[in-house]
């Protein structure tokens, strides 16, 4: 693994999550641009609102690919309802 994680960025404050990351030797990046997704080995799909109908088509993307490449994703609260 190549240590970069990638937190999709909903526009909050990941401070907290990029803390926890850097603590175990991680890199976090906070994006939401795919190309950034392809440099990454993890995704970290942070809480935030419900998802209330569906995701924005970018968001799936970034997910489906994760998937595909059998990259770790761990998602919370609102994360968990991407996965979902």
């Amino acid at each position: 693994m190549n240590g970069r994680v990638l937190i999709w960025d909903g526009g909050c404050d990941y401070v907290n999550y990029e803390a926890a990351l850097s603590a175990v030797g991680l890199e976090a990046v906070v994006s939401a641009d795919r190309g950034e997704a392809a440099r990454c080995a993890a995704l970290l799909l942070p809480g935030g609102g419900d998802i209330v109908g569906c995701l924005a088509p970018e968001e799936e993307r970034v997910i489906a690919a994760f998937a595909a490449a059998e990259k770790p994703i761990l998602g919370i609260c609102r994360g968990l309802q991407a996965l979902n």
